[in-house]
């Protein structure tokens, strides 16, 4: 196997589990509101461990199904798509109505539901486009509301906020995203060499917009003290 792809596939790994042990190591004292995110680290990280174990196998020529990093895969987008809407109610956002954020929830698990299991023919390894262009141009109008919110809060300390470093990361990552998967929705029969110079590009890109996240993570505020009214 090329060196430089074994190099690729650890830093790809690495990425999400320095940020989900970042957590980790500040849970006690952050800000309850973030924990949504901290189990978005974790579940990239068990997601990317799973991956990158199928591909060295594959590279391998050790015949592990590629099924299998599908399937987690598809599970991976279920799991942020209700964790980051909460997230965002944490930090204010889809509070009113009050049942806005079980909408939200109930209707991207309703199409993750009918694409898998109506569309797709019940299979589960099958990906869920028209899903993941859905909650991903969510998570982009969310992040763009927050941000402008913060823009006129915050001013000259948006760089030392956390949540401000989460939702630029998030458009970093989604707003290629959205454009690469309609292409695929659109476009099915998009060449094989396409499909890999993108997923290259994303390789390649990825460990950045976590190190944002780690960073993002390190700058979470303290749980604010409870005072108890006697």
């Amino acid at each position: 196997m090329d060196t430089t792809l074994i190099f690729g596939l650890i830093i790809t790994l690495v990425s999400p589990c320095l940020a989900f042990a970042a957590g980790l190591v500040r849970q006690q004292k952050m800000d309850e509101s973030y924990y949504p995110f901290i189990a978005i680290m974790g579940v990239a990280s068990i997601t990317e461990f799973i991956r990158i174990t199928q591909l060295f196998n594959y590279y391998l020529n050790l015949g592990l199904p590629i099924g299998l990093s599908i399937e987690v895969y598809n599970i991976y987008v279920l799991a942020i798509g209700i964790l980051y809407p909460m997230l965002f109610y944490n930090w204010g956002l889809l509070r009113r109505p009050a049942y806005i954020l079980q909408l939200v929830i109930a209707t991207l698990v309703l199409i993750w539901v009918t694409e898998h299991f109506v569309f797709n023919g019940y299979q589960l390894p099958k990906p869920t486009k028209f899903y993941r262009l859905t909650y991903s141009s969510l998570l982009c109008l969310f992040a763009i509301h927050h941000i402008n919110k913060l823009i006129v809060r915050e001013k000259n300390r948006l760089l030392r906020n956390s949540s401000f470093l989460i939702c630029i990361g998030l458009l970093f990552f989604f707003i290629p995203y959205i454009i690469i998967e309609g292409i695929f929705l659109f476009n099915p029969k998009t060449s094989g060499d396409f499909y890999a110079s993108v997923f290259e590009i994303r390789s390649r890109y990825n460990p950045i917009i976590y190190l944002i996240f780690t960073v993002a993570i390190l700058w979470i505020p303290r749980k604010k003290p409870f005072i108890q009214l006697s």
